[in-house]
């Protein structure tokens, strides 16, 4: 499709149809897939459960063997006893019979009402087994099985010993994915006929068809089959409230799409109108103009610096011109600021003028904790009078990069500036600007770290942009300024917030003679 042209409607209406088809055939599978995973995950627990179930049933039968075969030392009483107390805690297990193979005892039952068609199939049951328990389903078809037992198990048994185990009991659970009327247990023996099902699926067909899940109980006695059945509909493959969402979801991004390639086509559409009916004079006078005034913008702010060095200098010399004894050095050192200051703005010009004409700035090799100090003693008085200590943490060795002085200690000014304005918001703790070089054989590293509020999250990434600021009375220019001469010397700066408190700025500038800083 043409991106520069907005499609037509009845495009649209036939991709919307297509993604919609797309969308509910999609979600039909992924619905289906994650009901047949919740039915495997709910089988394999109850599979789980019933397997235990059944483990239990084959201590009870060797616990009652043993008795069983103690007859002559152990009274009839206490086997009924020993039944009852499994019955008790096992409500599945409905009867437990102990059958005299050679007919001289009657036969002890445990069980509601005795029943001559058990014991018939207690009979045949052991006389078919050949060492294992045999299962049989329990006569009348009442849903349960017989597991029996010959006792002792040898080829001549005395007794045959049998526990009635209830189906649906044996099935019970509390979960309530088995509550639901579209689903169904049931147990089957190992000859397929079917015990009762524990629950009966709705009556109704299934319009898409059942799930089924079926495996063998993990028991070598009792290898009972369960099968597990889910119905299923259409309304649970389609659910209408995620058809609806996804339906207005699709109908919202495609209109959104649509609209966006309208604005575009309209916003091309009046590019190429402009481009065509401008002039190339018109554009190079343009540009000029805008050059001018950028360039109009740096000379203001590089030049509100060192005025503003003067000012605060000179009103302190005042203030002290005014004190007696008079203090000559002091008086002495704040005029030899004001001159340095007024040959700071002097060489601003200069470079500014230079620049306009092309000529390249005064590069040379320079000591950049000469130029750090001399930052640091022309914000000294600005420090104090604001409660803020600045520590400088010289390298042991002397970093000299290459560069123009200017513009190196216009970068330190206006990041320590920036972090003595930032400082003068904070309260309830010491002021500090913390300076520090360190370098290796390749670089080094300028970091100046304050403890004051630090950057708003909001700005972090927009630091470096022209004209963007946070302060009330900022140009902007200041960060985006010194970005551009850090790159133009070959580093890089980076200012982002400390880890508890303030901003930390780091500029890595190459050493001069070294292989440059690494990215």
């Amino acid at each position: 499709m043409n991106l520069t042209k907005a499609p037509a409607w009845g495009v649209v209406a036939a991709i919307w149809l297509l993604l919609a088809v797309g969308l509910v055939a999609g979600l039909a599978l992924w619905q289906r897939g994650a009901i047949e995973a919740e039915l495997q995950q709910e089988s394999l627990i109850l599979h789980r459960l019933i397997s235990q179930r059944v483990g239990q049933h084959d201590a009870h039968l060797t616990s009652l063997s043993a008795l069983a075969v103690s007859r002559e030392d152990v009274p009839a009483a206490l086997f009924l006893q020993v039944a009852a107390s499994i019955r008790r805690f096992y409500p599945r297990i409905t009867g437990i019979d102990l059958v005299d193979l050679a007919g001289n005892d009657p036969a002890l039952s445990h069980r509601e009402t005795a029943d001559p068609a058990i014991t018939a199939a207690i009979r045949a049951a052991v006389a078919r087994s050949k060492g294992q328990p045999v299962l049989v389903a329990v006569p009348g078809g009442t849903g349960g099985y017989l597991l029996v037992k010959r006792s002792p198990n040898n080829d001549a048994p005395r007794f045959a010993l049998a526990l009635q185990v209830d189906a649906d009991a044996l099935m019970e659970t509390d979960a309530a994915f088995w509550r639901s009327v579209k689903s169904s247990v049931a147990l089957y023996l190992p000859d397929g006929s079917v015990l009762k099902h524990a629950r009966v699926p709705a009556q109704e067909a299934a319009l898409v068809g059942p799930m089924r899940f079926e495996k063998v109980l993990a028991s070598q006695t009792q290898p009972l089959l369960m099968r597990t059945t889910l119905d299923m509909r259409v309304s649970d493959l389609l659910p209408a409230d995620r058809i609806g969402f996804g339906l207005a979801l699709l109908t919202a991004l495609l209109a959104a799409t649509v609209l966006f390639w309208r604005q575009a086509s309209r916003a091309r559409r009046a590019e190429q109108r402009a481009r065509l009916g401008e002039h190339s004079a018109r554009i190079a006078h343009a540009s000029r103009v805008n050059a001018l005034g950028e360039m109009a913008s740096g000379i203001a702010h590089e030049l509100t610096q060192p005025m503003t060095g003067i000012l605060s200098q000179s009103q302190a010399g005042v203030r002290l011109m005014g004190r007696q004894p008079l203090d000559t050095e002091v008086i002495t050192q704040i005029l030899s600021a004001n001159v340095a200051q007024s040959r700071r703005a002097a060489d601003i010009l200069a470079r500014l003028r230079d620049w306009t004409r092309g000529s390249p700035p005064a590069v040379g090799t320079q000591d950049l904790n000469a130029l750090i100090d001399n930052v640091c003693l022309l914000l000294a008085a600005d420090a104090r009078r604001h409660g803020v200590t600045i520590d400088f943490r010289k390298d042991a060795s002397t970093p000299l990069v290459v560069g123009d002085t200017v513009e190196i200690e216009q970068v330190v000014f206006n990041l320590m500036r920036n972090a003595l304005e930032a400082l003068q918001l904070q309260e309830g703790r010491a002021r500090r600007i913390a300076v520090a070089t360190q370098a290796d054989e390749r670089e080094v590293v300028l970091s100046i770290e304050d403890n004051g509020p630090g950057v708003p999250p909001e700005m972090v990434d927009r630091l470096f942009e022209p004209f963007v600021t946070i302060k009330t009375e900022g140009t902007g220019l200041g960060l985006a300024l010194c970005q551009r001469i850090v790159g133009r010397l070959g580093g890089r700066l980076e200012l982002a917030n400390g880890e508890r408190v303030g901003a930390h700025a780091r500029v890595v500038l190459p050493l001069a003679g070294g292989e440059g800083v690494g990215q």
